[in-house]
């Protein structure tokens, strides 16, 4: 993992730990995004951040029609797409789990908003195709 984040770099120059901020960047209000050891890296949820995967998690688990309108605006294709990292085979699997985890999440929140728009009534946008139909 710290090959793929300082690449080229010898493996023991790729395990030390990322020099200390500037004292000008320290202050109680800077958060480091990532925190890296010599064996992990992992996002901070600490710090102040907004995430699109959280967001659509958080509304997708509503029943209203304009949450999960939003939530589904927020899909923007496979989790991680084209992003490898090198000699990782456990980043791999999980990155594939959670994209199949996500995959059955937004199938199952348009399932859910297609249901609740011919229920109520409100069909979402026209059919594709010639004259507006399916073909």
């Amino acid at each position: 993992m710290a090959r793929a984040i300082r690449p080229g770099s010898p493996r023991c120059a790729a395990l030390r730990p990322f020099p200390p901020a500037p004292r000008s960047a320290r202050s109680p209000a800077a958060c480091p995004f990532l925190l890296v050891s010599h064996t992990h890296l992992q996002f901070n949820p600490a710090c102040d951040h907004w995430l699109d995967l959280a967001e659509f998690q958080e509304l997708s688990n509503r029943s209203d029609i304009p949450s999960l309108e939003r939530a589904a605006a927020l899909y923007r294709g496979p989790f991680l797409d084209s992003l490898s990292v090198a000699d990782s085979p456990a980043f791999e699997e999980w990155m594939l789990l959670k994209g199949e985890e996500i995959q059955r999440s937004i199938l199952s929140l348009l399932d859910r908003l297609t249901t609740l728009q011919i229920n109520r009534g409100k069909p979402g946008r026209r059919p594709v195709g010639r004259g507006g139909s399916w073909s």
